[in-house]
């Protein structure tokens, strides 16, 4: 019985999805799609890559999404001058600054 050798895209897009997630997705990817081709081992190494990735991915977007959604509804200069804040209908109190 010959033994099979390890695909070595699948082991670096296992171990790129641990620190960059879209190459490591990638690479996985391929891995993935070259043991159809090749008679090689891999395929849990390029399995875990694409699923770390994928969380990896989805986390960062949520992540961003949440930031700018958070920065749109920050009241602006003008709204703290006016001591309301036209997004949020909350008082805002003005402080004049000692000179």
């Amino acid at each position: 019985m010959e033994k099979k050798d390890l695909n070595i895209m699948c082991l670096v897009g296992f171990i790129l999805s641990l620190f960059l997630s879209l190459p490591g997705f990638i690479v996985s990817a391929l891995g993935l799609k070259q043991l159809e081709v090749y008679d090689e081992k891999g395929k849990g190494l390029a399995i875990a890559g694409i699923i770390i990735s994928s969380i990896k991915i989805i986390v960062i977007l949520f992540f961003l999404i949440t930031v700018i959604i958070y920065d749109d509804n920050k009241p602006t200069y003008e709204d703290i001058n006016n001591k309301t804040s036209k997004t949020t209908e909350v008082y805002i109190p003005y402080v004049e600054e000692d000179e």
